[in-house]
């Protein structure tokens, strides 16, 4: 006889900061739910910055930015021209934002998680059949079963796919090539971040804890150049084509060798379904440019698990619910991307500027 599945309240694919902080949400009001991660590929992934709107979706979770992490107060921009001008957070309501140390927070979020019951299994599934009201799912040698599924496997949309929604990519398709630096003697004194336009793309710098530099090239680069970019030799090069990036780098080296990864606008033509929902990347990503991809993730996160205790509790209405904030913040997204770019006219003749 087939083993009797253990009855959860929900299982989330993908134990990365948004699924981590639904499951801290769902757990708060006392539900069973089991997180299924895989390890990161890389030891420390992109995303360090935590704009200050996130303040209130940080303090909801029960976190506390400790020491670990620094404070950003604002952001420099050289953009529309050679001249740079600041943004000072301190102006806005919720004051200065933060520079994370990434896997610090990520175990912060695990820890809370753990706190509160949720589980944790780095088993892929193997099983997954939708009955009447309910999911059977197989993790290993285990049996679930579930009323709920939640998509939080990043732009690789693993479940969502497998559920047969598809990805919708928006405007055109871009590359971040991903470096971290350390200082080869003080470390850079400034603790703004810094956004640069160049004639092929962007450069996006900021001083991490630990006094790294993490920085991020975005561009439309062919396939000969994503190879010669991703060498050292290559990356100095590009760098150096730069006004204002060259000079926070200057004397830093590389830790390892830069990366490539995808950084284009995408969403999934459906965030919800029978019995499941999207969350964070998987449900929308956005352009680095809009630097709030960490606040987008938690904010779907939280109001992904409102919809699912509403929907529990007998709103019909509930997931429609959701998918019409993900449709709202979409718009504004798109509108905010088109008006930032916008500004940018110095190379209207350049591959990366055209289609903008």
């Amino acid at each position: 006889m087939p083993p009797k599945p253990i009855t959860i309240d929900c299982l989330i694919v993908g134990g990365g900061i948004a699924g981590c902080a639904c499951a801290v949400h769902l757990a708060r009001h006392g539900w069973q739910v089991l997180v299924l991660e895989r390890p990161p590929v890389r030891p420390q992934r992109f995303g360090e910055s935590l704009a200050p709107a996130a303040r209130p979706l940080v303090h909801e979770l029960g976190l506390d930015l400790d020491r670990e992490h620094s404070i950003c107060p604002g952001n420099l921009a050289a953009w529309g021209s050679d001249a740079i001008y600041h943004h000072d957070f301190l102006a806005t309501p919720y004051g200065h934002g933060w520079h994370l140390n990434r896997p610090h927070f990520e175990q912060q979020l695990r820890q809370r998680c753990l706190e509160l019951g949720v589980t944790f299994s780095s088993v892929s599934i193997g099983y997954l059949e939708r009955q009447p009201e309910r999911w059977i799912i197989g993790v290993g040698e285990q049996l679930f079963q579930t009323r709920w599924l939640i998509e939080s496997t990043g732009r690789a949309r693993w479940l969502a796919r497998r559920l047969g929604a598809q990805t919708q990519i928006d405007g055109p398709k871009q590359l971040g090539l991903v470096a971290m630096l350390e200082p080869q003697a003080q470390p850079w004194p400034d603790q703004r971040s810094l956004v640069e336009a160049v004639a092929d793309g962007w450069w996006y710098v900021a001083r991490v804890p630990q006094s790294q530099m993490a920085t991020i090239f975005i561009g439309q680069p062919t396939a000969a150049q994503r190879q010669k970019l991703a060498l050292a030799e290559g990356w100095w090069q590009a760098l150096k084509r730069s006004t204002w990036a060259k000079q926070w780098l200057d004397q830093h080296q590389l830790c390892a060798q830069p990366y490539w990864v995808d950084a284009s606008s995408s969403r999934l033509d459906r965030c919800y379904g029978n019995g499941w929902l999207a969350i964070g990347d998987a449900a929308m990503s956005y352009d680095p440019l809009a630097a709030h991809g960490i606040t987008v993730g938690l904010t779907s996160a939280r109001d992904a698990a409102q919809s699912l205790i509403a929907a529990n509790q007998g709103s019909v209405a509930a997931l429609h619910g959701y998918g019409h904030q993900l449709e709202q913040a979409w718009q504004a997204y798109r509108q905010l991307r088109q008006q930032i770019y916008a500004q940018e006219q110095r190379w209207p003749n350049r591959p990366f500027w055209q289609p903008r």
